[in-house]
């Protein structure tokens, strides 16, 4: 798992990911009750392999923050950024593929895999998923009530 934390903190990286999405990444959806707790354990394994690699030696790569974590990663560390920039200066995507050396079909599943959702972008899809969550309770609340109210009316209460 604790791969897969790096994984998800590479994808956004020198952006907040907040404890919420973590989780919801590592367990899809199906959390433990004891998901954040797991989180945890997974940071920390993540930061001592990343120390043991020499990769964090002054422990400043892996920051926790108050809304969650944040992997640092210097300008065009990972193939990914050089490819965007590369595709942002004008180059088609097979030009700037060739140019890092990578085949056309992992830049496009770098990008359908993990679609370049940026973390405010996957805030704002959390919260709509939770107003959408309320608004379903609040329909079925009133249709409840309507049914109570029929039946009332008819004299079956």
């Amino acid at each position: 798992m604790p791969r897969a934390v790096l994984a998800v903190l590479l994808l956004r990286a020198n952006e907040v990911v907040s404890s919420d999405q973590l989780v919801e990444a590592l367990w899809a959806g199906a959390a433990p009750a004891s998901g954040a707790k797991g989180l945890h354990v997974h940071v920390s394994r993540l930061r001592r392999a990343l120390a043991a690699g020499d990769s964090d030696q002054d422990g400043e790569r892996l920051v926790t923050t108050a809304g969650g974590y944040v992997l640092r990663v210097g300008p065009e560390e990972l193939d990914v950024q050089r490819c965007e920039r590369l595709i942002g200066e004008g180059k088609t995507i097979p030009e700037a593929a060739k140019a890092i050396e990578i085949s056309e079909q992992t830049y496009h599943r770098w990008r359908n895999q993990y679609g370049g959702m940026k973390a405010n972008d996957a805030k704002r899809l959390k919260e709509l998923e939770r107003e959408n969550a309320t608004l379903k309770r609040i329909v079925a609340d009133q249709v409840l009530e309507v049914q109570a109210l029929k039946e009332i009316s008819r004299g079956n209460w």
